[in-house]
């Protein structure tokens, strides 16, 4: 499942931070493989504590950006979808507790978070109800006689 694909920058963290870090989950029974995203996730839900961090720094990065796309876009919703939306309550909850803290800009901070496993697909049904919603909010883009 897409769960259990590799996470670049996340995957590669784990595996320099694993000598660091014998009792760490990520550390048991691998023999020098990285660990992959399913692993991270489930250790992070257990409480293991270099799992946890990794997830603090990936929701650290989420929260960056989705404050930026909230300061041009104002969008209301985002949905997460690829591996982290099988990320688990560990990453989810850090991500929500990031965005509500303060931010350099006042701003509405009533973003709903949501997750989808549809993969490619939810990406390009969210764009194309972006664009819907502009159209039918937009009278004068609407009237393609102009």
């Amino acid at each position: 499942t897409e769960a259990s694909l590799p996470l670049g920058r996340l995957g590669r963290r784990a595996g320099e931070k694993r000598s660091d870090c014998h009792e760490s989950l990520l550390c048991r029974g691998r023999k020098g493989a990285r660990p992959d995203s399913r692993d991270i996730f489930v250790a992070a839900g257990r409480g293991d504590a270099l799992a946890c961090q990794l997830m603090d720094d990936a929701a650290r990065l989420f929260a960056i950006a989705i404050n930026n796309i909230n300061k041009v876009c104002e969008p209301g919703l985002i949905v997460v979808q690829g591996c982290y939306a099988a990320a688990g309550e560990y990453f989810f909850d850090q991500l929500r507790m990031r965005l509500a803290g303060p931010s350099l800009l006042r701003m509405d901070k009533g973003i709903r978070i949501e997750c989808t496993d549809r993969g490619d697909e939810g990406g390009v049904i969210g764009a194309a109800h972006s664009v819907a919603d502009y159209f039918f909010a937009n009278p004068e883009v609407a009237d393609i006689r102009k």
